[in-house]
């Protein structure tokens, strides 16, 4: 994908942001950054997400900061899922960013969740990343989906990955091998396809 590199920026600047109580950060280069970036940078601060003083970055709010940070293909695959239950009644209780607790020997452990909805009596949960993973975040991401499709939905638990970055071979393989539906990229302009035809496979 040609925007690659400047989600993985952006993705880099807001997450950063994060760690900054005015939710501020500056861009590296800045005078140096591509053209697509600039186009980004100049489309967010248009909409009023974040301004740009200095060469640094200041995000709206907390709200815009997490949007701009991967929120929003979560946002996007929610809406469509949503969407998509106004014509296909067997799609129920969409949700999104389910915070989940359970207990583990003496200790408590928490996940999120990035989209959930029941469809045919089966549970159904999706993870969005826009974020480049590193060496072995591919594979830790597959066994908490695949953990907790069978922690909260049992046999009747199915898990999807939508990855803006391809994930490597041996991670989709494992990933495979578990049941665990990845697409990638531009696949996921055809998620609602892709989603009709997940929920008629079981």
């Amino acid at each position: 994908n040609s925007l690659n590199d400047e989600i993985r920026t952006l993705n880099y600047l807001a997450y950063s942001a994060k760690f900054d109580r005015n939710l501020e950060i500056k861009i590296p280069s800045y005078k140096n950054i591509s053209t697509n970036l600039s186009k980004i940078l100049h489309d967010i601060t248009t909409a009023g997400l974040a301004k740009i003083t200095n060469e640094t970055l200041s995000f709206q709010d907390e709200d815009s900061r997490f949007f701009l940070n991967g929120g929003w293909l979560e946002d996007l695959i929610y809406s469509e899922i949503l969407a998509m239950s106004q014509k296909l009644p067997q799609i129920q209780d969409v949700k999104r960013s389910i915070d989940i607790e359970r207990k583990h020997k003496s200790s408590t452990i928490k996940n999120e969740i990035d989209v959930a909805f029941l469809a045919n009596n089966q549970l159904y949960l999706i993870e969005c990343k826009t974020k480049h993973m590193k060496h072995g975040d591919g594979n830790q991401l597959i066994y908490k989906l695949d953990s907790l499709s069978d922690l909260l939905g049992g046999l009747h638990g199915k898990g999807m990955i939508i990855s803006y970055h391809p994930l490597t071979n041996s991670e989709k393989s494992r990933a495979a091998d578990l049941g665990i539906k990845v697409f990638e990229s531009n696949s996921i302009i055809q998620i609602r396809q892709h989603i009709k035809k997940w929920i008629s496979t079981f």
